[in-house]
């Protein structure tokens, strides 16, 4: 499962998880499908290119990557947001 950037890093873009990425699968907000009224200020990952390297998240300073299984409850938006950021459907597994 690929990881999913969450509220931490909203108003934070260090980009220290980008620079590390080595298949460049992280995004800016206005480099992402998703319409400027549904944009968040923070960066995304694209489902489809994730490699799960761990690289992004030991390398964010916030705290805010996780393994799309791991997102915390409260968090869980950004599991779909994700997705819908690279006109993605999301995998519901069951």
């Amino acid at each position: 499962m690929p990881y999913i950037i969450t509220e931490p890093c909203i108003d934070v873009i260090d980009g220290a998880c980008r620079d590390l990425c080595p298949v460049n699968c992280i995004y800016l907000p206005q480099e992402t499908r998703l319409p400027r009224e549904h944009q968040r200020n923070k960066m995304y990952v694209n489902p489809e290119e994730c490699i799960e390297c761990d690289a992004c998240r030991d390398a964010c300073p916030v705290g805010a990557v996780y393994r799309e299984e791991q997102v915390p409850e409260a968090w869980q938006s950004y599991v779909a947001a994700e997705y819908a950021a690279f006109g993605l459907r999301q995998n519901v597994q069951s």
